[in-house]
């Protein structure tokens, strides 16, 4: 992201990058799984549109294919494939006795809400 957004700016690349080819892009925006709102579901992803495609990508897979996961089995929210410990947000709450509850990230999927199966595809 911040090599396509120098490059658009016409500013200097991060030292890590040592060229960059992104004719024709103009702008570069990060659209990720944060959650915008209140309830941890809601994202700019999701409402965006963007996971839906991703989700079509995912289920065209041959390991998809294999499987006959279709496109739903990739959502956090419902899908199979989401993580069974923080059922797909991606963090967990522990309650603290006499103190506000804790959220910590999911120690099984590591924020990322899906489950050990889907980084094979």
């Amino acid at each position: 992201m911040p090599a396509l957004t120098a490059n658009a700016s016409g500013g200097k690349l991060p030292p890590q990058v040592k060229t960059i080819t992104a004719e024709g892009i103009v702008r570069a925006n990060l659209i990720d799984a944060s959650p915008i709102g209140i309830n941890i579901r809601s994202t700019v992803a999701t409402y965006s549109g963007v996971l839906d495609e991703l989700r079509k990508l995912f289920a065209g897979t041959a390991m998809a294919k294999e499987k006959k996961w279709k496109a739903g089995a990739f959502s956090y929210n419902t899908g199979k494939l989401r993580c069974p410990t923080c059922d797909g947000t991606g963090q967990i709450s522990l309650d603290v006795q006499f103190l506000p509850d804790v959220t910590i990230t999911c120690p099984d999927c590591n924020g990322q809400r899906y489950s050990d199966e889907v980084k094979y595809i």
